[in-house]
């Protein structure tokens, strides 16, 4: 229902993006990069398929708030 929900798919060619879209340009660039190196028989950005690293960290209800200080230990121990 989302996908029949939203419509025909419209003309982008026609757009005309300004300055303070530069987000839509550079997320459109990336995607634009990651299906042509898909193409070219790569990985996208963002795959791991090895199962030593595709490691999830569960947080437990209720303990979201900790989260932020979790990810500050993680970056500081990769950094």
């Amino acid at each position: 229902m989302a996908w029949v929900s939203q419509g025909p798919i419209n003309d982008r060619t026609k757009e005309r993006l300004g300055a303070l879209d530069k987000g839509v340009i550079l997320f459109r660039d990336l995607l634009s990069q990651q299906i042509a190196l898909v193409e070219d028989g790569g990985e996208p950005m963002n795959v791991f398929r090895d199962p030593e690293t595709n490691v999830r960290i569960n947080v437990p209800p209720g303990m979201a708030h900790l989260w932020s200080g979790v990810a500050r230990i993680i970056s500081s121990r990769e950094g």
